[in-house]
């Protein structure tokens, strides 16, 4: 029997969705049997069908297979989801107007990131065990794994343990909120760290998360003549077997 923890990230606040149930989970802003995908002009909420529901299409063809099921899902709940205001009880003292207010643009999978930032980000006490992501998508060149166990896992969802993967989005149907909606309609892939029984780590992990600015081309904006916000969709899920 192993213990499974899932988290997912997407930067920003985290809040509670339509169609799962109530939790807490994030998407990442900076200045992140299955449902069939649905349509942009199907959402009642007009920021999501705006500026959301075209990125969903994007997204899933780019996305990693294991998470289309979840992926499908959360599109599906975004069509009668409505973003929370202070009008909501859990929102009274979290105004998220700036960022409804604002564009979206998926921000780029294969951005280029300077190694010497990297090594400057890194934690001492983390040598041989920083795991880095780009835009929520992990980066094995930029990470340092060579102080983990022999047999731990540390990648994508496509070369998993099959029940490592099988725990995706498990939490999901438990916990959840319009930024976790948000995420598991936009996640690209998930960070799998899986330990098989009797191994242990006797150092920290260190999860370096590092986002980046989306093109320019997808930053350019009808909406007013802002520019849009760069958007990542970062998942984690840890398995641990019995130790």
């Amino acid at each position: 029997m192993s213990q499974t923890y899932a988290r997912r990230l997407t930067s920003g606040r985290q809040c509670q969705p339509a169609g799962l149930a109530a939790g807490r989970r994030s998407v990442l802003f900076c200045n992140a049997s299955a449902a069939a995908p649905v349509a942009a002009s199907t959402a009642e909420d007009k920021w999501l069908a705006r500026n959301v529901m075209p990125l969903v299409e994007s997204a899933a063809s780019a996305g990693a297979p294991q998470l289309a099921e979840l992926r499908a899902a959360c599109q599906q709940a975004l069509t009668t989801m409505r973003m929370p205001s202070t009008r909501n009880e859990e929102y009274r003292f979290t105004d998220i107007s700036p960022v409804l207010s604002s564009g979206l643009a998926l921000a780029p999978a294969d951005a280029a990131v300077d190694t010497g930032m990297v090594q400057q980000l890194a934690l001492p006490e983390a040598a041989g065990s920083c795991i880095v992501l780009i835009n929520g998508l992990f980066r094995p060149e930029l990470s340092d794994l060579s102080a983990l166990p022999a047999g731990c896992y540390v990648g994508g969802s496509a070369g998993a343990p099959a029940d490592a993967v099988q725990q995706l989005g498990a939490q999901s149907s438990a916990r959840g909120g319009p930024f976790a909606v948000l995420n598991g309609s936009l996640a690209q892939d998930a960070l799998v760290i899986a330990l098989p029984e009797g191994a242990a780590v006797s150092q920290p992990l260190h999860l370096l998360h590092i986002s980046t600015a989306a093109s320019d081309a997808s930053r350019s904006s009808s909406n007013g003549g802002s520019s849009k916000l760069s958007a990542s969709a970062a998942r984690l899920l840890i398995s641990l077997a019995e130790n």
